[in-house]
């Protein structure tokens, strides 16, 4: 998890990451505090600053609706960039810790 949430590793080593996770994992993603890197603007990737930690379900989440880095580096629609955020979205799915009920999103499982 750390490495494809909290890392400045190739888009391919990410996406190969989250899709190694089993469909039945058990990682605390709400509980699980994660510092992610991104690219400092105008350094073609050279420097890298950490933003402030949050938790890796809050990352993920970024991830999946805004693509890496925000699509500072690569396109969001871009082939990797999209299989990166599909990876993204079943992680968030198999997941399981937010489900929809009555109109609400609340929390199922909290481990």
């Amino acid at each position: 998890m750390e490495l494809a949430l909290a890392s400045n590793a190739p888009t391919r080593v990410k996406t190969k990451a989250l899709n190694l996770l089993p469909d039945d994992f058990n990682l605390p993603l709400t509980q699980m505090i994660v510092t992610p890197y991104i690219p400092v603007p105008g350094t073609n990737g050279e420097e890298w600053d950490r933003l402030e930690s949050s938790s890796a379900f809050d990352v993920l989440v970024e991830l999946i609706l805004h693509a890496e880095y925000n699509g500072t580096i690569a396109p969001p629609r871009r082939m990797d960039s999209l299989d990166l955020r599909a990876s993204a979205l079943r992680v968030f799915y198999v997941s399981r810790v937010f489900v929809l009920a009555d109109d609400r999103l609340t929390c199922c499982r909290t481990s």
